[in-house]
């Protein structure tokens, strides 16, 4: 998988062995490597070609990392694949050896210093949430707890229940909390705000703008950024360092109940 910029699309190429090469290929994208996954192409399955293209997706003007498989129908069967993120490419041997380092890395964290905490993607598709124009998405009216409504309400995010399915992952939280001035661009001030750095696994995904939650001390982060990718062969990561910050306890998002 590749991009294919001059069209702002993703390139999903494959080889299919004889005589699955004359089935019919459905494709399936994910925009965390987790469920759920969309099948593209539901009523017009690829036939005796060997590529696909979908729309690449942005966040704040960042190329995201999405996630595809292939479904292959033959002779009444189906054949699933693996999946594989975007712009990554792995032999056999070197899916098994990411496989293997992932697991390792996973047993560390549950038997040290890792925590297991719910990471959750913002939402990208639905329902405008209560208080926001549906067409430019700019809120309307300030969040109000006391008005509240589970499934509508976007806890500062513009669509209606603001915020994916939770995911389970772990983290090792590296620093203390560290306080540092921000711009908030709402309030046209500076205000404190809490940083840290975690290792995270690299499955599923981590991604800016994820909300994390340790439900032991019911912090929750928000994943600012990348500050180190661990690489295996120089080809896919198999752990993250990443900054995070602490949300304020009056944030709308400590209003999110999580059902994992």
């Amino acid at each position: 998988m590749q991009p294919s910029y001059g069209k702002t699309k993703s390139y999903v190429t494959w080889k299919l062995a004889p005589p699955y090469n004359s089935g019919s290929v459905y494709v399936y994208r994910s925009l965390d490597g987790n469920e759920p996954w969309t099948c593209l192409n539901k009523d017009a399955p690829v036939q005796y070609t060997n590529h696909f293209e979908d729309p690449l997706f942005f966040n704040e003007g960042k190329l995201l990392v999405t996630f595809y498989r292939l479904m292959v129908e033959y002779d009444g069967q189906r054949f699933p694949s693996p999946s594989i993120g975007l712009m990554e490419h792995l032999s056999r041997s070197e899916y098994c050896g990411v496989q293997t380092i992932m697991g390792l890395e996973f047993l560390r964290m549950r038997s040290g210093n890792g925590v297991k905490v719910y990471m959750l993607p913002p939402l990208t598709d639905g329902t405008p949430a209560a208080g926001v124009d549906p067409l430019t998405w700019q809120k309307l009216k300030a969040d109000c707890p006391d008005n509240e409504v589970p499934g509508v309400d976007g806890y500062g995010r513009p669509l209606a229940g603001g915020y994916g399915r939770p995911m389970i992952t772990w983290v090792e939280f590296y620093d203390a909390l560290q306080l540092e001035k921000k711009d908030d661009e709402a309030m046209g001030v500076s205000v404190d705000s809490a940083t840290s750095r975690g290792r995270f696994l690299a499955f599923p995904r981590p991604q800016r703008g994820y909300l994390i939650i340790n439900p032991t001390t019911d912090d929750r982060f928000v994943v600012e950024g990348v500050v180190q990718a661990y690489m295996f062969a120089g080809k896919t990561p198999v752990a993250y360092d990443l900054s995070l910050q602490l949300l304020d306890r009056n944030d709308a998002r400590y209003r999110l109940q999580v059902n994992a």
